[in-house]
């Protein structure tokens, strides 16, 4: 609990340790999806919550993973309410990161009705063959198609994220991509070139040997998201 007089804490992250499959670029701590261990997540994820919501006024709430949105509606329900119970959900900026591939209308709705207000997705490429490399378990329709049915249940705000610098990505590839993902409308766009981070399948494969860092074409890339930014309504940060 927070001492006599101290300012309540604002922001509020909450990591969702799971994945479908492990991405060949991810570092980030994450383990394979089970039931039980989600099940026995989520009691705990609602016992620290009723633990220190007392020390919260949370302006902006951000769910990160891992893959939050690999949460079942039960899953997603039970901390939805402790949440709500616990006056934590009037956030102005409530965020959950969502794979494409596990996005569902119902699900959409459920997050959209309980105050979610914002959905960070991981798209990373439009192109079949990167997103085989990056290890991704969404397709390129799964993107339109989830896009779509959050717009449906009432996200007005949604950020979708790309990565470049990608092996086997080029600059027309690059071009491409970002036609199609600016094209969505999104309210936000992140991007980010690959980090080689140690313990990846990426970064075993490049000291392997299997592909060159490009660092010429990595600044090609960049120059033309940036320039394709300002033709959009976005302004680079």
């Amino acid at each position: 609990m927070s001492e006599p007089g101290q300012e309540p804490i604002t922001s509020l992250y909450v990591h969702v340790p799971f994945c479908a499959h492990k991405c060949s670029y991810c570092a980030f701590y994450s383990e394979a999806s089970s039931g039980e261990i989600i099940n026995r997540y989520v009691g705990a994820v609602q016992r620290e919550l009723k633990l220190v919501a007392g020390d919260l006024r949370p302006r902006t709430i951000f769910f990160g993973g891992g893959t939050p949105s690999l949460l079942n509606l039960r899953q997603w329900e039970e901390i939805l309410k402790t949440m709500q119970r616990l006056g934590l959900t009037s956030a102005e900026e409530w965020t959950v990161e969502c794979n494409p591939a596990t996005v569902s209308a119902d699900k959409a709705r459920l997050l959209r009705s309980y105050g979610v207000n914002r959905i960070s997705m991981g798209v990373q490429s439009l192109n079949e063959n990167l997103l085989d490399r990056l290890g991704r378990i969404h397709s390129r329709d799964m993107v339109f198609k989830s896009f779509d049915i959050l717009r449906a249940a009432g996200f007005d705000n949604i950020n979708v994220d790309l990565m470049f610098a990608i092996p086997g990505q080029t600059i027309d590839i690059w071009r491409e991509t970002l036609r199609e993902a600016m094209a969505l409308g999104s309210e936000h766009l992140s991007s980010y070139e690959v980090i080689y981070e140690e313990d990846t399948a990426l970064y075993a494969q490049l000291k392997a040997g299997e592909f060159d860092v490009d660092e010429e074409l990595a600044c090609n890339l960049y120059e033309e998201l940036i320039a394709h930014a300002e033709k959009s309504r976005f302004s680079p940060i």
